[in-house]
């Protein structure tokens, strides 16, 4: 039955100590014997010399912006630098990779970006910065970032051009381990283990380490014996451990070339990304392009007009479109929402219930008119998967529009409902709000052979897989019912709704349309979505989250001489370990009742129970997921 004044969706997170396979593992690959003092070529080219592990010596370094909270990565990417007009960037930056090389040794490239000079148009080798190379180390609840080598120190770096730089190094396994024994014996590099690089520039700004994606693999050899073991075996280790409401929302890491290149040709890219997040988000179907028009008026007023923001939901509320959704003509002006166009009448406004009188509304229409509304860009859902599988909310599907093509996702089942476990929400529109896992692949392209992903998905047990675990958890006998696939096109009107305080809501008002694979026949939904931003870190008032879980680390550790680390690595336990294979979200972290009472979940929960009425004063109806929706009406299961 309709809920007034209330739609909501929902993310999820989880921790586990597994066992788990590596999967396909390194790529093997033939190396020629080389004698004494010779570097053997890679891809073509000589090699760089041996690049000497020997930890921090007499020097310091101390970049604070890549150390991250206990337990969590890469909580600062989203104050990433972009490329100026002008060629530099608006902050430094720096990418990271690795490479097998041979039995004893590994390729590390660190490409760095440049900012533009505050003195002037900046030059080739002017710009000086250090680059060390770090690894963690986890001991129950204490985590510590050590020092492990210099890269570069105080050198100019942009050497490929005046805002470009590329470095590449190669590492030895067997130092890495000496120094890691060195500090404490028994610490070693293990399969899959996660090193970083951090960056400080002569300025003072740093990127990279393990918070601002400085993060790499540690490539497996090509030979079957090494210091650190082949990635061919089953491997045992025990996973960080933290509560799911002390991760970040987001999680991505880069899949290793070792599992890309294992994968079926075609599938996926040069460089793939692997996302989880923890959705947040109300979810709701109204019954008329006219209720999804009547907000989409709404939000725009609200967006114009402070003081009807106000009036809505306090002060310290803004809310603003998201532009770089829209449609632009060839001349490349903002193409405007014909949709839109006829609540300029002041007539259609009060007929529409926009206005209580001629007044009001030719007051109202006077600040459309002076607002541009655009035309959002076509969204576009390529579904695919099982009947059974939809059934129990499990969605595959590849979206893409002109700004981002060939992204896949899976979510796997229905997540958890506030209202379900909150008497005090169930009638509330943020009674609707819904904690669910979404997980995300870079594709080649939109167009790749579907049942070559679907099967990758299911047999792939490398740790990089997260989605393919959770549909073996849920779908344990493989896939059952018929296949059923067809494509979902929106137009999605969307807004940021962001408090002073930091936390940010998108606001999506969306037209569904779907045809029938079958008989070509036309549906359309009407819904709405609201959600905590993918990029959100602090919720207003707060610094940071609050720990849930006595067993997940709770404090880490960063040094700035050697002399420091050395002595916390001597306070070391024998159960110290670097960490190793990459943490996404997982269907346990739903049942984390942590993860309802963070400090965005109790602001996003009072934003929505009062914007909600404002935008559907009717209310709505409680929504599956769009899919799961469409497949229905549909007939498709």
């Amino acid at each position: 039955m309709p809920v007034v004044g209330t739609r909501t969706r929902t993310r999820t997170t989880s921790t586990t100590s597994t066992t788990r396979a590596t999967g396909t593992g390194g790529a093997t690959r033939t190396t020629r014997s080389t004698t004494q003092g010779h570097v053997p070529a890679s891809r073509g080219r000589v090699a760089p010399p041996l690049h000497h592990v020997s930890g921090m010596g007499g020097k310091s370094f101390s970049a604070s912006n890549t150390v991250p909270s206990a337990g969590t990565t890469n909580q600062g990417v989203n104050s990433v630098g972009t490329r100026t007009s002008g060629g530099g960037y608006t902050r430094g930056k720096i990418d990271v990779d690795s490479a097998p090389y041979d039995a004893g040794s590994f390729l590390l490239t660190v490409k760095t970006h440049h900012a533009a000079s505050y003195s002037g148009p900046r030059k080739k080798d002017d710009d000086k910065m250090s680059l060390v190379l770090q690894c963690r180390v986890q001991d129950g609840g204490n985590e510590g970032i050590l020092n492990l080598s210099f890269l570069k120190d105080k050198e100019p770096c942009n050497n490929k051009s005046a805002y470009e730089g590329e470095h590449t190094f190669r590492i030895s396994y067997d130092e890495i381990n000496k120094l890691l024994q060195s500090y404490k014996p028994g610490l070693k590099l293990v399969p899959g283990a996660n090193l970083a690089v951090a960056a400080l520039w002569d300025t003072g700004h740093c990127w990279g380490g393990y918070n601002r994606g400085g993060v790499f693999e540690v490539p497996s050899p090509p030979a079957t014996t090494s210091p650190i073991g082949t990635r061919t075996q089953t491997v045992t280790t025990t996973r960080s451990k933290h509560g799911a409401a002390n991760l970040p929302l987001d999680v991505e890491h880069k899949m290793p070339a070792s599992v890309k290149n294992a994968a079926p040709a075609g599938i996926f890219g040069s460089e793939v990304k692997v996302s989880s997040r923890l959705e947040t988000e109300l979810k709701g179907e109204l019954h008329s392009a006219e209720e999804l028009e009547y907000a989409i008026a709404r939000l725009y007023q609200m967006a114009n007009d402070p003081t009807a923001a106000d009036k809505a939901l306090g002060k310290g509320w803004s809310i603003s479109p998201v532009t770089h959704w829209w449609q632009q003509t060839p001349a490349g002006n903002v193409k405007s929402s014909a949709r839109m166009k006829k609540y300029l009448d002041p007539d259609k406004l009060v007929k529409a219930g926009l206005a209580k009188n001629k007044t009001e509304a030719t007051h109202l229409a006077t600040l459309l008119k002076g607002v541009q509304m655009g035309d959002p860009l076509p969204l576009e859902d390529k579904y695919s998967g099982t009947s059974d599988e939809l059934k129990a909310s499990i969605i595959q599907r590849i979206r893409s529009n002109k700004i981002a093509e060939g992204v896949f996702n899976l979510k796997p089942g229905p997540g958890v409902l506030l209202g379900d476990i909150s008497s005090t929400s169930k009638k509330k529109p943020s009674g609707l709000i819904r904690k669910r896992i979404e997980y995300g692949y870079t594709l080649k392209s939109k167009n790749i052979d579907r049942k070559k992903l679907e099967d990758w998905l299911r047999t792939e047990a490398s740790p990089y897989n997260p989605a393919g675990d959770a549909l073996r958890a849920l779908m344990p006998n493989g896939p059952q019912g018929k296949h059923v696939a067809f494509t979902m096109n929106q137009e999605r009107h969307r807004f940021t709704l962001k408090h002073q305080g930091g936390l940010e809501i998108d606001v999506s008002v969306d037209f569904v349309n779907v045809k029938h694979p079958g008989t070509g026949k036309l549906e359309t939904k009407y819904m709405v979505e609201m959600e905590i931003d993918h990029q959100y870190i602090n919720a207003p008032g707060s610094s940071s989250r609050s720990s849930s879980s006595s067993s997940r680390p709770t404090n880490l550790r960063s040094f700035s001489t050697e002399s420091e680390q050395k002595r916390w690595a001597g306070t070391l336990t024998g159960a110290a370990q670097l960490n190793g294979l990459p943490r996404f979200h997982e269907l346990p972290d739903l049942a984390d009742k942590a993860i309802w009472q963070t400090p965005e979940q109790k602001e996003t929960e009072k934003a929505i129970d009062k914007l909600f009425p404002i935008l559907f004063p009717g209310g709505a109806t409680p929504s599956k997921q769009k899919g799961v929706a469409m497949a229905t009406t549909l007939g498709l299961i």
